[in-house]
């Protein structure tokens, strides 16, 4: 627009009426890409995380809650802040949401995530809506990245620990178990929560599992961990594809010690 142009707010009736109406299209969550500045998805609560606190640069304390999405073909992380911590709040595992007018933003690995905003509309469990179920998704395990959901993955067990207990901040019990799993490209670390820490005491060193419904999170020290929560599966010694390399031929490159963040 050169100097002489000039923008009219709500010009009359009869200059518009010739104008297009604007087609909004719900999109599929593998379509999202990092930096839109407006879209609108549907999809499934598969994830709801704590609202954390934080202190910004000018010592104000913010607040943001994360919670997972998917639809047919992904999941991806959507974050509520500040004042749209209490919408996040009252979302469910397993709700239908519709989201119109939020945005994204580049997240961990560069991967997408939604930012959902003053401006943007959530509708709960709307009735003209239905939302594809996520397929799990078998990764290697050096394909195995941070902020992954109904991820499945088979490995040998190389380390385990034993199970410990912690008191949670409503003064509950909850317990928590580990194991290094590896395969031909690598080892990572499994956090295993609550009632599923019954399955640690069937397991030994070299045995193959199979985990199916986890999801990861960023270790403590770096890299990703694998975290199986009370959707999470574990099968001990099942038919394998590929014949997996025994201890100790299975390499450490992308091995990451850490301790289980509280998190569950």
């Amino acid at each position: 627009m050169s100097w002489r142009g000039r923008i009219v707010r709500n010009p009359p009736a009869e200059d518009v009426e010739s104008l297009p109406e604007l087609e909004k299209k719900l999109l599929k969550i593998e379509e999202i890409e990092p930096d839109m500045p407006i879209l609108d998805v549907a999809a499934k609560v598969k994830r709801t995380f704590p609202p954390n606190e934080f202190e910004r640069d000018d010592g104000s304390t913010g607040k943001v809650k994360n919670v997972i999405l998917a639809d047919g073909t992904g999941s991806i992380r959507a974050s509520f802040w500040d004042d749209q911590v209490e919408i996040g709040e009252k979302l469910s595992e397993g709700d239908t949401v519709l989201i119109e007018n939020a945005r994204s933003v580049a997240g961990l690995q560069e991967r997408p995530e939604i930012r959902i905003g003053g401006r943007t509309n959530l509708e709960v469990n709307p009735d003209r809506i239905e939302v594809g179920e996520m397929k799990p998704k078998r990764l290697k395990i050096s394909e195995v990245g941070e902020g992954l959901d109904s991820l499945e993955v088979v490995g040998r067990i190389t380390d385990r620990s034993e199970i410990s207990t912690f008191t949670r901040e409503d003064e509950s019990e909850g317990k928590v178990g580990s194991l290094t799993i590896g395969d031909e490209t690598g080892t990572i670390r499994v956090a295993i929560w609550g009632d599923r820490t019954e399955v640690m005491d069937r397991l030994e060193r070299g045995d193959v599992i199979k985990i199916t419904e986890s999801y990861t999170v960023p270790g403590n020290y770096g890299g990703a961990e694998i975290h199986v929560g009370e959707r999470g599966k574990i099968e001990t010694n099942p038919e394998c594809e590929e014949e997996l390399p025994p201890v100790s031929e299975i390499p450490c490159e992308h091995f990451q010690q850490t301790k289980a963040r509280r998190i569950e």
